[in-house]
């Protein structure tokens, strides 16, 4: 099955042990706008941040988690350039009316 993932849906399964078990998956095909992996990295490193300091999670455990995460990224994510997708984009605007930058 192949996937385009929006980045807060991605930075939440990268969150949670079963989602990044899901991510695994060899039977999907993962896809990420080039663009989006930036934006993905800074806001798991946020809210990873928030988790450390409310608390929930230590220092080293935030840092473990964001390199698995990136790890999974890096390995499982077939990164689109903008070229690939950049005919499309009109269409999909008109899908997303209510945010045309998602």
């Amino acid at each position: 099955m192949k996937l385009v993932l929006d980045a807060n849906i991605l930075i939440a399964e990268l969150l949670r042990r079963r989602g990044r078990e899901l991510l695994r998956n060899p039977q999907l095909e993962l896809y990420l706008a080039k663009k989006t992996r930036e934006e993905t990295e800074y806001e798991l490193r946020q809210r990873v941040r928030k988790i450390v300091n409310q608390g929930r999670l230590s220092e080293s455990a935030g840092s473990e988690q964001i390199e698995v995460a990136v790890g999974i990224i890096s390995s499982q994510i077939r990164l689109m350039p903008i070229s690939f997708y950049a005919p499309l984009e009109a269409e999909a605007r008109k899908r997303i009316p209510r945010d045309p930058n998602d």
